[in-house]
């Protein structure tokens, strides 16, 4: 086990903006992971991942998760129980890889790119807005950006649903989830 609890954690508003309506948390490693990250990398399917800068970029349901070798930051959470929720889910997803990490080929690149057009043809296309979204075109640019996931377009049948995340999927990218918030 390479992570038991973190050394420090600290849920409050964003430094940037002290009026923000989400959270931001910093937690500290107990232990330097900056060996595990191109392995967490291959595993979660990093959104960004620039090895010389030692950082792991996630992006996941609309949160945005810097692993850096001592310490993680989470942003945009909405409250002080979906940021634990996240912590835990990190913590058990770096020892479960860290367990399994002779079975895992490390991953040093970052998320494909892919085009907008190329997620649009597996939406609906009818800008109903039940996503919340102006468009589905701003669902696709939300969607590629990881702010949200692709079960956020609630019109999607089933079939079309995974005939979207099989696309995604195909291209590089890995659909992960930190619980059921």
């Amino acid at each position: 086990m390479l992570i038991e609890d973190y050394r420090s954690v600290h849920m409050g508003p964003p430094e940037c903006s002290h009026d923000a309506q989400t959270l931001a948390v910093i937690a500290e490693f107990p232990a330097d992971v900056s060996p595990i990250l191109p392995y967490l990398n291959a595993t979660l399917g990093g959104y960004q991942f620039p090895p010389d800068q030692g950082v792991l970029v996630l992006r996941v349901r609309g949160k945005t998760i810097n692993i850096y070798p001592d310490k993680v930051t989470i942003t945009h959470i909405k409250d002080q129980e979906e940021g634990w929720e996240i912590l835990e889910w990190l913590k058990v997803e770096i020892n479960t890889t860290y367990a399994r990490r002779h079975e895992i080929i490390p991953s040093y690149q970052s998320r494909p790119l892919i085009g907008i057009i190329d997620i649009m043809k597996y939406l609906p296309k009818t800008n109903c807005r039940d996503c919340s979204e102006s468009t589905c075109l701003a669902f696709a640019v939300r969607l590629r950006a990881g702010e949200i996931d692709p079960r956020s377009c609630p019109v999607l049948g089933t079939s079309q649903l995974r005939a979207l995340q099989d696309f995604l999927t195909s291209c590089g990218w890995t659909l992960v989830d930190y619980g059921s918030t």
